[in-house]
């Protein structure tokens, strides 16, 4: 199978086949959650941009300030993830990221984006946000003008609720407290240890 493609959408595309070689063999049963002629239904969906958000921003935001939300800029985009479909529906998902100007398929088959791909209609600026230092995701959008985040789980530090809609300011200034307090407690074990950026 091939490694490295021109462009996300292809990676993206043979991901599936991947999918397929891994449902179709024997020993690997199990490996994916769905059945080959599943497999062989799924559709790639609407790319959506996946954008860092770091612990170390976190902690540059003054209290009451807020950090700067991820620009997304298509042309400078490094990583994509794709719902991986049937009927419309999310079944799955490709994550695709670039390296030296080729396209290779991240990961194939992750469920744990699934859950969180539903944004309200009408939403527009869908992307994912990972704040990989303080391990949680979140689905942001923009409806109304206003941009919202929806975490991938519950964040008691931060007062955020897995699955409630929260707006930007709202949502980056409580990560910031949050990084703020981890870093208080934990942030020379943090620093010497060499976790975060």
């Amino acid at each position: 199978m091939k490694q490295t493609f021109d462009n996300p959408d292809s990676a993206a595309g043979a991901s599936i086949n991947l999918l397929l070689s891994l449902v179709s063999n024997e020993k690997l049963k199990g490996v994916i959650n769905l059945s080959t002629d599943e497999v062989r239904q799924l559709k790639v969906g609407k790319a959506i941009a996946v954008q860092e958000l770091s612990y170390n921003d976190l902690l540059k935001a003054k209290p009451d300030s807020v950090p700067p939300p991820p620009i997304a800029n298509a042309a400078q985009q490094d990583k994509w993830l794709y719902p991986l479909e049937i009927n419309n529906s999310p079944k799955t998902t490709a994550m695709v990221s670039k390296t030296n100007d080729s396209w290779r398929i991240a990961s194939a088959g992750d469920n744990s984006y699934v859950e969180m791909l539903s944004a309200p209609a009408g939403a527009s600026n869908v992307s994912l946000i990972d704040v990989s230092g303080l391990s949680v995701r979140f689905l942001r959008y923009t409806t109304n003008n206003t941009v919202f985040y929806i975490a991938n789980r519950n964040v008691p530090e931060a007062k955020i609720e897995k699955g409630q809609p929260v707006n930007e300011r709202q949502a980056l200034q409580q990560l910031a407290g949050y990084a703020h307090q981890v870093e208080e407690k934990y942030g020379k074990d943090i620093k010497d240890k060499k976790l975060v950026d």
